[in-house]
């Protein structure tokens, strides 16, 4: 795959490193992972995500959970947005450094 896009989906995972290393073993050199999600500041009066079935995240430990896991061949961004109703979403860019 050249790109992933992964959306609303990271709070169910339990091995972040290795959903991450399954992505970049499927990655071409090159490629780009994003991944969305809210922030946990938004996602705190949502009844839903208060069921314990949600791993939430602030954008910071978001960030420190992406760049845990992926070490040195990824760069990771992360950008915060604002969306409709003030929900804070957060977009993390991981592109692949090819090895020289």
């Amino acid at each position: 795959f050249t790109r992933i896009a992964a959306s609303n989906v990271i709070y169910f995972w339990q091995d972040i490193p290795a959903v991450i290393a399954e992505f970049q073993r499927v990655l071409r050199p090159g490629g780009r992972i994003v991944i969305y999600a809210t922030a946990a500041e938004s996602m705190a009066t949502w009844r839903f995500a208060q069921t314990g079935t949600h791993r939430l995240f602030s954008p910071e430990s978001f960030e420190k959970a992406l760049r845990e896991a992926a070490g040195d061949r990824l760069a990771v961004s992360i950008r915060c947005i604002t969306l409709k109703g003030g929900i804070i979403g957060m977009v993390a860019t991981l592109d692949d450094r090819p090895s020289a």
